[in-house]
Formats: structure tokens, C-alpha cells, sequence
């Protein structure tokens, strides 16, 4: 997945352009705001890296980045959208 690709996801769902998420019991319900939130901080910090990147390319920094991005959506994914 591209970076821009996740910022425009969850910007999407900060946005409450998807406000509505499939539960495992193939039912969908409303995101909560704490939910909103936490893809709002997703977004935030997805342009901070993109913005990183093209200003400066420090690739051990670019790396910790994207690490630690990648463990926020981890963590987002293994609690649900």
C-alpha cells in the first residue's frame, strides 16, 4: 500500500466519508469518535512522513517512520476499523 493511499483511507474515515464499518457478524455500525480520532492521528502522521520524505532523505529516519506506522495500523487492524 502507498502512503498516499493510507492517508486517503483514513482521512476517509476521520472525515466520516465511511462512517459505517462491517462487524464480524457481517452487520455494519457507526464509528465512534474514538475511532474517528485514532485515523485522524493515522493521517496526520502519514503526511508527516510523506512531507519527511520529500524534504530530507534520511533513510534511517524515513525507516523508524514507517515502522512505527505500520505498528498503528497493525494495531487498528487487529482491533477492527
Amino acid at each position: 500500500m502507498q502512503l498516499e493511499e493510507v492517508f486517503h483511507i483514513a482521512s476517509d474515515y476521520a472525515r466520516g466519508k465511511i462512517d459505517r464499518v462491517t462487524v464480524e457478524d457481517g452487520k455494519k455500525r457507526p464509528l465512534t469518535i474514538v475511532e474517528r480520532q485514532h485515523w485522524a492521528r493515522i493521517a496526520a502522521y502519514t503526511v508527516q512522513i510523506i512531507n519527511n520524505i520529500a524534504k530530507e532523505i534520511d533513510e534511517r529516519q524515513i525507516n523508524l517512520d514507517l515502522d512505527k506506522l505500520e505498528a498503528m495500523l497493525n494495531k487498528k487492524a487487529a482491533a477492527g476499523p
